[in-house]
């Protein structure tokens, strides 16, 4: 199960307890999953009782239970081919183009091959069944599973798509809640960049140089994916004079920062350039005024 499969799983399951009163919970082997940072962020802020394993929901099976799928329509897909054989109602919800050996016996087969995600196709059932059945928690997770299968909006996003995104911006969804889902841990990015290292173009004409202002730039933007990081700055030389690319997400005001080193810019993305000193000398300025500026916010 990745972010769309959780985050889809969630809006559902919230949909089931508050508009249809309804005793529901969500069937996750946590050992397997690809979402543990989506299930962890719903614990804290939705609950940790939604989160049932396979044997637990096997041991509550009645004639009666109805078993909702999400992102997937095939039985070797699911996290319990088991659950599923001991289930006489199903509902499936999926945007994955059809397979051979699909799940033919659904009560109801939601199949929308031309939607971004199972997250889409969620939200917009949800918006159909009742407005106020999700809260913030649920939104973002919802968010979640459209960023990941869109590639932050570049892959398969259509009209829908965006009223989706507008649609749980409006439940209270925060972008920065769902970028921190995202986020890598230091050894993770480290083995990233020793592939990307290593990647060899092949059959491609070689082209210029490499831009280290438009390089500092981008590796600023993604430090800020890992894991903790609050703000990131890089230092590089550039045209005789040490320059500085400074990033946040708004927990720190990197603008206060540059101007206190001759730069500018605004809340979350800031530089300055700096002349007749080196790297080390800059480096250590640096550190001085992020020391001041954090002791500064903690007495405030």
């Amino acid at each position: 199960s990745d972010l769309d499969c959780i985050g889809a799983a969630i809006g559902m399951q919230s949909v089931m307890e508050k508009s249809f009163n309804l005793y529901s919970k969500i069937v996750v082997d946590k050992t397997k999953t690809m979402a543990e940072k989506l299930i962890d962020y719903a614990e804290k802020n939705i609950g940790k009782d939604i989160f049932i394993t396979p044997d637990e929901a096997m041991k509550q099976v009645t004639p009666k239970t109805l078993l909702i799928i999400v992102d997937t329509h095939l039985r070797n897909s699911l996290e319990s081919p088991q659950l599923y054989d001991e289930c006489k109602k199903v509902i499936v919800i999926d945007h994955h183009r059809r397979a051979v050996n699909y799940i033919d016996n659904a009560l109801v087969f939601c199949h929308e091959p031309f939607a971004s995600s199972a997250c889409e196709m969620c939200s917009e059932i949800i918006s159909c069944i009742d407005d106020k059945a999700i809260g913030y928690a649920q939104a973002d997770a919802l968010l979640a599973g459209i960023m990941l299968d869109t590639k932050n909006f570049v892959l398969k996003t259509g009209v829908r798509t965006f009223e989706a995104a507008a649609y749980l911006r409006r439940r209270g969804a925060t972008t920065i809640n769902v970028k921190q889902m995202f986020s890598d841990s230091i050894e993770t990015y480290r083995e990233k960049v020793s592939i990307v290292c290593d990647a060899k173009i092949y059959r491609i004409a070689k082209g210029a140089d490499g831009d280290v202002r438009l390089a500092s730039a981008q590796a600023a933007d993604e430090l800020l994916t890992l894991e903790n990081v609050k703000a990131s700055f890089v230092i590089y030389e550039s045209g005789g004079k040490i320059c500085i690319s400074a990033r946040s997400f708004g927990a720190v005001n990197v603008q206060i920062i540059m101007e206190k080193l001759g730069g500018g810019g605004h809340q979350t993305m800031s530089a300055t350039q700096l002349s007749d000193i080196n790297k080390e000398q800059a480096l250590k300025m640096l550190i001085e005024v992020i020391d001041t500026n954090l002791e500064d916010a903690s007495c405030k």
